[in-house]
C-alpha cells in the first residue's frame, strides 16, 4: 500500500512537471501542440503527449492507470463524438490537467 502511494505520487508528479512540456519523440506524429491554433485540440494533444511521457519514463502500467482516473476510453469516445475536442479540453480543465 505504501509503496502503490509512491508510485501515484511519482506518477502525479511527473504529470505536473508534464503540463509545461513539449511534446518529444514519437509524439510529433500527434503533431506539436504548441502549433496547433484551434485551444481545445491543443490541449487535447498536450494532455495525450504528457501520458505519452508517462508511459516512456514510468512505464504502460503507470500511464494507463493514470488515464482510467481521468476517464475510461469509452467515455473519452464518447465525449469526443458529442461535443468533440472542446469537450474533453472542458473536462482536462475542471480536473486541472491542462493550463
Amino acid at each position: 500500500m505504501k509503496k502503490m502511494g509512491k508510485r501515484l505520487s511519482v506518477v502525479l508528479l511527473v504529470q505536473g512537471l508534464c503540463l509545461g512540456a513539449l511534446a518529444q519523440g514519437n509524439s510529433d506524429a500527434l503533431g506539436s501542440p504548441v502549433l496547433v491554433k484551434d485551444p481545445c485540440k491543443r490541449d487535447v494533444l498536450q494532455y495525450q503527449a504528457n501520458i505519452e511521457l508517462v508511459r516512456k519514463t514510468l512505464g504502460d502500467q503507470n500511464a494507463t492507470e493514470l488515464e482510467a482516473r481521468f476517464m475510461s476510453k469509452t467515455e473519452w469516445n464518447a465525449l469526443l463524438l458529442q461535443d468533440g475536442y472542446c469537450g474533453i479540453a472542458q473536462r482536462l480543465r475542471e480536473r486541472k490537467l491542462t493550463r
